[in-house]
Formats: structure tokens, sequence, C-alpha cells
């Protein structure tokens, strides 16, 4: 099993690593500290079984991120850890397609028990937040996040690897599906679904 720690201190990654060596006898743990680390890892090699990631980390720009990371590496186990306990920063987590989220002040144990849940396929969050199933699926979630920034139908298609028309039909059905005549009410609505904040694009 090949684990992705990515957080931007060192003590965290090591006294982490030593816990993860216990979810199995073949664990290879790698390391990175920035968002654009993490994709420079997941373009230059094969994704990992499992990443661990932290919320603050340089260059991270909050749920978008999280979406980017979860498009880049569909096939990986994604876990946010984050001292952030907030209700609708775990719903926006969960709402991106992270297999779970676990707090920085859950105990070595308890975090070996939520691993060993979501690799055995379960989602695991925390009690606080009640999870429930999205009506969305990553893609078009990935597409919406955009669509609350601002982007425009070309640099969605740029940034998600699409061409422009089915980026366009995508929308379409977004603003059907969300109850809105325009892009500024998909925006607005978005950025409720997925509890982040405009950017701009």
């Amino acid at each position: 099993m090949r684990i992705l720690i990515a957080d931007d201190h060192a003590l965290f990654r090591d006294c982490l690593s030593l816990w993860l060596k216990r979810l199995a006898e073949d664990v290879t743990i790698d390391m990175s500290s920035s968002y654009q680390q993490v994709i420079d890892y997941l373009q230059g090699q094969a994704a990992p079984n499992l990443m661990l990631l932290d919320l603050a980390m340089p260059d991270m720009q909050g749920i978008v991120s999280v979406q980017q990371i979860v498009y880049q590496a569909p096939e990986t186990l994604i876990v946010v850890m984050s001292a952030d306990e907030r209700a609708e920063i775990i719903k926006a987590c969960s709402n991106s397609g992270v297999a779970g989220y676990i707090p920085k002040s859950t105990d070595g144990v308890s975090m070996l028990e939520s691993l060993r849940k979501i690799i055995d396929g379960q989602r695991c969050f925390p009690q606080i937040y009640e999870t429930e199933e999205s009506a969305f699926n990553d893609r078009q979630k990935a597409i919406m996040a955009l669509l609350a920034e601002g982007c425009s139908n070309k640099t969605i298609a740029e940034k998600m690897f699409l061409s422009e028309g089915t980026i366009k039909q995508y929308v379409s059905d977004l603003l059907k599906r969300l109850n809105v005549d325009n892009r500024v009410q998909a925006a607005i609505k978005a950025r409720d679904y997925l509890g982040i904040g405009g950017n701009g694009c």
C-alpha cells in the first residue's frame, strides 16, 4: 500500500507516518508539503492508494483545491486531516468527493480505525456532520466549483481537459438541476452547496 501524506508540518508528517505503518506490512509512505507538490506528484507517477490531505498547506485554495486533487486522482482514497472541525467545512469536503474527514484532534488508535473502515470501502466523517449522499457526481461538482469562481465555459474546459461543447452541456444541465436561470444565480447556489467563496477565475 502506497500512502501520500500531504501536510506542511514536518513533525506531524513524521509522527503520522509511524502510525500509518501499522495499517499493513507493505506500507510505503511518500510526503508532500504544498498543493503544487501534490499535483506534481500525481502527474509524475502512479496515484497512491491512500492520501491524507491537510486543508491549510501552502497554495491550497480551500475546497476548490480539494476538488482538483480528487479529479486528478479518482482511484485514490483521499482523506482530509484538518484542525478545522466546523460542520460546514466537513460538509463541503464530503461534497467534494473525498472518502473521509479525520480531525487532527483524533487520537492515533481512532484514526487507524477510521482509515481501516475507509480502506474497506466505507466513507468516514465526524459525528458532528451527518453524511448524506450527494446529488452530483465528482465531475459535476468540479464544474460547479469553477462556476462558483465565475469561470467561462472556455476556461472550465481548459481546466477540466474537456471540450468547450461538453462543458456547455454540463453547464446547461447544472442550471436546470440547480433550478436557476443564469450563470450568476448558478454561481451563488454552487457556493452555498459546496461551502466555498468566490475567489475569481
